[in-house]
């Protein structure tokens, strides 16, 4: 059925058969982090991952979530971290990250054919406060399924309308210079370092 109550456990087992394609979208990325070492063996194996999201820098990660901007960038540099972590060869996956100033469709996965998505919910559990992403309710929608070529397109659009771009190459110099500061670096020399290696292409 199409319909999950566990949205790792299915990304799990999708990202594990996957044989081309991975598609990311998101803001925090928290439910990315706990898949990162499925992503990393899906690159070994050949599998592309793209990553298109709204980084903490931008006013659109900032309204929404203001309270703790700190934690998202520290869960991209710590997926970039696994993931940048081997040397590309010709048999290994690309990873490309896109950086959108506009509001995402959040926590949005494409692993070949399959797009793995769920609702915006902002509703809190009597029990256990604010609910996350891990709790919705998850669709897991087929090419035959109009929802599924409508969020393809948007995807599609919003990455290709990204000024920012950045490649493993990049990343992993990030992640060289934060290691070389991580005893005394800021949130805002976190950004600084991000913006100093990110390629901007305006105009696009």
């Amino acid at each position: 059925h199409n319909l999950h109550f566990d949205k790792k456990e299915l990304l799990d087992r999708l990202i594990d058969e996957a044989h081309t394609e991975i598609w990311v979208s998101g803001y925090r990325l928290i439910l990315t982090k706990d898949l990162v070492e499925g992503l990393y063996r899906a690159l070994k194996r050949g599998v592309s991952v793209r990553f298109l999201v709204c980084p903490p820098w931008e006013t659109a990660h900032e309204l929404v979530y203001s309270s703790d901007l700190e934690s998202s960038l520290d869960n991209y540099i710590y997926i970039m971290r696994v993931l940048s972590s081997f040397e590309a060869t010709d048999t290994t996956g690309v990873v490309e990250v896109h950086f959108s100033k506009k509001p995402l469709f959040n926590d949005t996965y494409l692993v070949d054919d399959k797009i793995v998505t769920s609702p915006y919910m902002h509703n809190k559990d009597l029990t256990h406060g604010v609910i996350t992403a891990k709790d919705f309710f998850t669709y897991e929608l087929d090419k035959e399924y109009r929802l599924y070529q409508l969020i393809k397109d948007e995807y599609e659009a919003v990455w290709a309308d990204c000024e920012d771009t950045l490649d493993q190459d990049a990343a992993r110099v990030i992640i060289g210079e934060l290691d070389a500061r991580s005893l005394d670096c800021t949130y805002r020399d976190k950004v600084g370092i991000f913006l100093e290696h990110i390629e901007h292409r305006p105009g696009i």
